[in-house]
């Protein structure tokens, strides 16, 4: 529910989710909040044939490096240590997974003084503004391909 703040270009994991809903659609009684679910987590679990049924696209992504012990648990064993880690319940582009990987790979690569050069934080807002495009596009073409199924 509430998050610590961070500094996208410290050393801990990092983990996105992007997602299709909107947010108010998912957070009604009976709903799968795709922010808390996923594939990585021992805890929230969701299985890759269970998140295939949620109503909305969406896409899981992030480094699972330098977890510290404390946040282990919370991790599956075989999703840690991993440099790019993506996962979707829908089929994405090679185009957004590229951009993904972008993102994650400019985070890792930053020192945490990053966040306050203005050209680092220009180019994190212009990857992420390329990748809402690509999975815009990706989860419409899904959309529109399971229409036609």
């Amino acid at each position: 529910m509430f998050m610590l703040p961070r500094n996208p270009f410290d050393e801990w994991p990092k983990w996105w989710t992007m997602t299709d809903a909107a947010l108010g659609d998912t957070r009604v009684a009976g709903a799968m909040e795709p922010l808390y679910w996923s594939p990585a987590s021992p805890i929230f679990d969701m299985p890759p044939s269970e998140a295939k049924k949620l109503p909305q696209r969406v896409v899981w992504f992030g480094s699972t490096e330098n977890i510290p012990a404390e946040v282990s648990k919370f991790i599956k064993p075989e999703c840690r240590n991993q440099p790019f880690l993506l996962q979707s319940n829908f089929e994405i582009s090679a185009e957004l997974k590229e951009l993904l990987s972008k993102v994650v790979a400019a985070t890792r690569e930053g020192k945490p003084a990053h966040a306050w050069r203005a050209e680092s934080i220009t180019r994190l807002l212009t990857l992420q503004d390329e990748c809402l495009e690509a999975f815009a596009a990706c989860a419409a073409e899904s959309r529109r391909r399971a229409k036609d199924a």
